[in-house]
């Protein structure tokens, strides 16, 4: 058999003030609580739960006001509050819920001004909300939902200017917007969708300045965008898609310059652009495409000089190039592909010198390069291989000295090379493998010495090694490892 609990707490103080509380419990029903107090003020509060059920509760205090609350529950139905605060004004809320239906809620206060909202739920239905600030200015929102259907909302600001807006959805349909600010300007925008069709959009602003678009999709098809603007300058761009097909751009700024852009697609087909800039110069470019196709462009700049370029693929075939800049001086290039094959290149630079170069591949096949240096010397190559086979290399510079080197190869067989260097002194090397038989090597150097090598392998047999160094001294050596 369940005893009753009950208990009673009294306390008396000279600072807190008189405090009473009782509870009668199983379980956590019936409450009552008394505070008196000569800082905090009056306070008192009742409860009546199995379970949470009714709470009533009232406070009147010298600093934070009046305050009445009343709670009726099984399970959180209706609520009443009312605060009235010499700081923060008085206020009101209503609340009667299964579940969370109808709210009400009144707030007038001496710094943020008056606000009022209405709610009518299940489930989320119906809201009405009203603003009037002395600082924020007028703002009213109406809301009528399921689900989340029609909005209203319109904003008087002597900061922000005004601002109207009107939502009609499931799912998402209509929506239209009006601003107009004393800083931001006038702005307009309309919204029709199901699913994001058609769309109108205008601003007017000091800053700014006047700007225009239209969309009409399912899907992103057709766009339409204008700009003029006293610092970016004027703008125009057409989209005509399903999907990504045709698009113009016109670009005229003050300090960019003009632009002019049209692309044709399906897919990725033919493109044009112009541009002329005050800064980076003139720029032409044709494309012509499925895939990668025939390409075209001229550039004519007063920093970077003069360049022309031309290619005609599928896929990668013929490419020409040419380029005549102030600084890095005159350049010519020709490819003829499928695949990779042909390749002529001639630089002739005031920094880096005259260069040439020919390579006819299938598959990098004969190779031919010349390069006459003010800096870095003379220096010739030859290169014959399926695969890798013979190449010849002379090199003559003013600071490395003359260097000679022959390779005959399938595979890594027979190499020679003659360095002859006013630093590192002279070398000679010779090589006759398959695989990795033979080698001959002697170097003569002002600063490491004198030094002579002879190698017989198959594999590693026989080595026979001569140095003398002044600084390392004498060391001679035979190993014959068969």
């Amino acid at each position: 058999m369940c005893q009753l609990i009950s208990y009673e707490h009294i306390t008396n103080s000279p600072f807190l003030g008189y405090s009473k509380s009782i509870t009668n419990s199983p379980f956590l029903g019936y409450s009552k609580s008394i505070t008196n107090s000569p800082f905090l003020g009056y306070s008192k509060s009742i409860t009546n739960s199995p379970f949470l059920g009714y709470s009533k509760s009232i406070t009147n205090s010298p600093f934070l006001g009046y305050s009445k609350s009343m709670t009726n529950s099984p399970f959180l139905g209706y609520s009443k509050s009312i605060t009235n605060s010499p700081f923060l004004g008085y206020s009101k809320s209503i609340t009667n819920s299964p579940f969370l239906g109808y709210s009400k809620s009144i707030t007038n206060s001496p710094f943020l001004g008056y606000s009022k909202s209405n709610t009518n739920s299940p489930f989320l239905g119906y809201s009405k909300s009203i603003t009037n600030s002395p600082f924020l200015g007028y703002s009213k929102s109406i809301t009528n939902s399921p689900f989340l259907g029609y909005s209203k909302s319109i904003t008087n600001s002597p900061f922000l200017g005004y601002s109207k807006s009107i939502t009609n959805s499931p799912f998402l349909g209509y929506s239209k917007s009006m601003t107009n600010s004393p800083f931001l300007g006038y702005s307009k925008s309309i919204t029709n969708s199901p699913f994001l069709g058609y769309s109108k959009s205008m601003t007017n602003s000091p800053f700014l300045g006047y700007s225009k678009s239209m969309t009409n999709s399912p899907f992103l098809g057709y766009s339409k965008s204008m700009t003029n603007s006293p610092f970016l300058g004027y703008s125009k761009s057409i989209t005509n898609s399903p999907f990504l097909g045709y698009s113009k751009s016109i670009t005229n700024s003050p300090f960019l310059g003009y632009s002019k852009s049209i692309t044709n697609s399906p897919f990725l087909g033919y493109s044009k652009s112009i541009t002329n800039s005050p800064f980076l110069g003139y720029s032409k470019s044709n494309t012509n495409s499925p895939f990668p196709g025939y390409s075209k462009s001229n550039t004519n700049s007063p920093f970077l000089g003069y360049s022309k370029s031309n290619t005609n693929s599928p896929f990668l075939g013929y490419s020409k190039s040419n380029t005549n800049s102030p600084f890095l001086g005159y350049s010519k290039s020709n490819t003829n592909s499928p695949f990779l094959g042909y390749s002529k290149s001639i630089t002739n630079s005031p920094f880096i010198g005259y260069s040439k170069s020919i390579t006819n591949s299938p598959f990098l096949g004969y190779s031919k390069s010349n390069t006459n240096s003010p800096f870095l010397g003379y220096s010739k190559s030859n290169t014959n291989s399926p695969f890798l086979g013979y190449s010849k290399s002379n090199t003559n510079s003013p600071f490395l000295g003359y260097s000679k080197s022959n390779k005959n190869s399938p595979f890594l067989g027979y190499s020679k090379s003659n360095t002859n260097s006013p630093f590192l002194g002279y070398s000679k090397s010779i090589t006759n493998s398959p695989f990795l038989g033979y080698s001959k090597s002697n170097t003569n150097s002002p600063f490491l010495g004198y030094s002579k090598s002879n190698i017989n392998s198959p594999f590693l047999g026989y080595s026979k090694s001569n140095t003398n160094s002044p600084f390392l001294g004498y060391s001679k050596s035979n190993t014959n490892l068969q």
